[in-house]
């Protein structure tokens, strides 16, 4: 076989705790020559055409056929020049690989020391010289040989322990650079496909390898090239260099085939790549021309018609396959019939996206044109550009200045916080995607909050003159999206008696009486505080006025022991009435929950001056007093004794423990006895058919009347 190498990049994605491995999509892997060759120079690895995203350093080598300790120097500078080139090329996002094996290496496993030292330098090589993962491209060797068992179940220990050692790698390669390690493989035909005509010895050698390790496997890339015929799933035979072999091989890979070792399961599309040499002189046999190549490729990526005799098992093609390899990238820099990089040019036209038009023109949704806002910041939205959009950028102007931009945003929605009050913004939006930005949208325009508008007082009416000492003020909703209000109220002296804040259109104040109050409102929304509302004033209820007293006159003179007094109605808004009745300097009687304007006082004491006055309430409290009027009652006690000895109906009169009344029947009769201020006094008596004796020792001196059947008798009690 043609020595030949396999240069495979792996790109590792992080997320959390979880690592995923991705290859370029689509890929061009390549492999690069660690050598110098006449016909094939060496390039620097990072002067390899760019369109090559995936290398494979070719090779790293066992020390020799017994010591499985495998090597690798570069070529050319020294190893730290190695790995800053290498660095250089990794930067670009393109990975590279460590490829292991070649056509004149051969790997053995048979022995645990064998496997232990693959195992060890292997790793120390990749973690050296930072290498992005593993290309296994063993051609001879025990390792890749069937010695029975079956693919799920091999029984070649030297098979088994490569299996191990490559999982002991990625395991060491994770522990040391804290990724997953990229894994590529490069069989020959004969290794897999080969399976089908039988299993055993190099006829499907690498199918337990792949069946063993396929979750941990990047790229596929059999060979389709240095092959004699193989089977394709069809059971029909097909030869190297040709379209239907191209795409046979290709599918057997992806559905898998029956082996007499096994079903093989084939891998998905999308880690498969198609392996062809750069050049005639790149192989031994299997090249095929980049009409043919082109012609197969576009059939199997479900894009063009079939090319040849094979057909596809899958309608519509394999859209997912990863990509293309080829030996090598040094023969594909050797002109061919001009031209450089044949291959790698017909790599781009098969893969290279088709050129995208300009985003189209974005369509606005939300917020709506000329839309007053209800806070001081949007969520504005748009419908989906296309084609491909991968971002889109907005625009906020103010008078058709931009005073925001973004243009990192991936969704079709942005919220715009910190918005400046009463303002009128423009704002707009384009979308872009790999061919460039898009034509702005129209633009619209929104407003934010504007300031409240002052309040308008609604009640008390301004000079009002309240009648009660507390007050409910009210006023108007204001707009726009008030969210609280602030009242203030000050006194006579601007001395501020309530400065509330609350969220109602009305509050409730306790005033101090005969005050007159000036009060405001103002209004906050999220821009801010109104202007002060007008200033109305009200008027707390007025103490009392003095009353004014009617009857008696002042000065009078009455013989009446019966005395109304009546007065005026006072103002303001009178609940009650205080009268006080003095002899002296001694209050005799006094009354505070009178509603009328007139009391009348009963049994007032002959020869006895007195002195009034009255008072009014209401709910600021008591008035003035009015002025004292004063009244005397005549003494006419020698009137009353004469006249009750006329009638020879009471005595003794004056009575001192005992008052006899003549009476006929009187045995049954109800008495009532009052003294001169009305007040009832009980006694004992007894009573017979002629009259009524009673015991009035325990009275206080003073005049009594007697009430007995319809008649009344006076008697005076003197002491005894």
């Amino acid at each position: 076989m043609i020595t030949k190498f396999i240069i495979t990049v792996v790109v590792l994605l992080f997320g959390g705790s979880m690592l995923f491995a991705q290859m370029p999509t689509p890929a061009l892997v390549g492999y690069w020559h660690n050598w110098s060759d006449n016909n094939a120079p060496y390039i620097h690895l990072d002067s390899v055409d760019a369109r090559y995203n995936v290398l494979e350093v070719a090779f790293a080598m066992p020390v020799s056929n017994t010591d499985m300790t495998m090597q690798f120097a570069p070529d050319r500078g020294t190893q730290q020049e190695f790995i800053t080139r290498m660095q250089r090329v990794q930067a670009q996002g393109k990975k590279v690989l460590l490829s292991v094996g070649g056509a004149t290496a051969t790997i053995d496993l048979t022995t645990t020391a064998n496997k232990n030292a693959f195992v060890s330098s292997v790793t120390a090589l990749l973690t050296t010289y930072g290498f992005d993962g593993l290309d296994i491209d063993i051609e001879s060797g025990a390792s890749i040989l069937i010695s029975g068992g079956t693919i799920s179940a091999p029984q070649n220990v030297a098979q088994i322990n490569l299996i191990d050692a490559i999982k002991q790698i990625m395991a060491n390669y994770r522990n040391a650079i804290g990724r997953k390690m990229l894994f590529t493989l490069a069989p020959e035909t004969a290794y897999v496909q080969g399976g089908q005509s039988g299993f055993g010895s190099i006829w499907g050698g690498y199918l337990p390898v792949l069946h063993a390790l396929r979750d941990s496997i990047d790229i596929l890339q059999v060979q389709l090239y240095n092959s004699g015929t193989m089977y394709g799933i069809d059971r029909n035979i097909y030869t190297q260099g040709t379209a239907d072999f191209i795409i046979a091989m290709s599918e057997a890979a992806i559905r898998g085939f029956s082996t007499s070792g096994g079903v093989f399961t084939g891998l998905p599309a999308s880690k498969i790549a198609i392996g062809l040499p750069a050049s005639p002189s790149a192989a031994g046999g299997g090249f095929t021309d980049s009409a043919t190549v082109y012609a197969a490729m576009q059939y199997l990526l479900g894009k063009g018609s079939k090319p040849g005799n094979y057909t596809l098992a899958q309608n519509g093609g394999y859209p997912d396959v990863r990509g293309m390899m080829t030996w090598s990238v040094n023969w594909d820099a050797v002109p061919r019939n001009g031209n450089k990089y044949q291959y790698a040019n017909g790599y781009s036209h098969l893969f290279a996206p088709p050129t995208l038009p300009l985003p189209d023109k974005v369509v606005l949704s939300l917020p709506g044109n000329t839309e007053q806002l209800h806070a001081n910041s949007v969520t504005c939205t748009w419908q989906p550009s296309s084609p491909q959009v991968v971002r889109y950028q907005i625009d906020l102007m103010v008078l058709g200045n931009v005073i925001r931009t973004d243009s990192t945003l991936t969704a079709t929605t942005t919220r715009l916080d910190g918005l400046p009050p009463a303002t009128e913004f423009g704002w707009r939006v384009r979308a872009k995607n790999a061919s460039g930005w898009g034509e702005w949208s129209d633009i619209r325009s929104f407003w934010s909050v504007p300031l409240p508008q002052r309040v308008v007082l609604a009640l008390p009416a301004n000079n009002t003159a309240l009648v009660q000492n507390n007050v409910t003020v009210v006023w108007k909703k204001t707009s726009p999206d008030i969210q609280r209000y602030n009242v203030r109220v000050t006194n006579n002296a601007n001395v501020t008696i309530l400065d509330s804040v609350l969220s109602d259109t009305i509050c409730t104040i306790a005033v101090a009486p005969a005050q007159v109050y000036t009060w405001s409102v103002r209004a906050q929304n999220v821009s801010g505080w109104s202007a002060w509302s007008d200033s109305w004033t009200f008027s707390s209820l007025a103490f009392p006025a003095q009353v004014q007293l009617q009857l008696p006159v002042d000065n009078t003179d009455d013989t009446s022991q019966t005395i109304s007094f009546v007065w005026n109605k006072a103002q303001p808004n009178i609940t009650a009435y205080r009268f006080e009745l003095y002899q002296g300097a001694t209050v005799v009687f006094t009354d505070s929950t009178l509603h009328d304007t007139t009391i009348t006082q009963q049994a007032l004491q002959r020869g006895t001056a007195y002195r009034w006055r009255v008072q009014a309430l209401n709910e600021s409290g008591w008035g003035e007093w009015s002025t004292w009027r004063t009244l005397r009652i005549k003494t006419i006690i020698n009137t009353y004794v004469d006249e009750l000895h006329s009638t020879a109906l009471l005595y003794p009169n004056p009575a001192t423990s005992q008052v006899y009344i003549t009476l006929p029947e009187a045995q049954h009769t109800p008495i009532n006895i009052t003294d001169m201020r009305g007040l009832s006094h009980s006694v004992p008596y007894t009573s017979t058919n002629s009259g009524v004796t009673l015991y009035v020792s325990a009275l206080p001196d003073g005049v009594y009347t007697v009430h007995i059947q319809n008649t009344t008798l006076l008697f005076i009690k003197v002491p005894e």
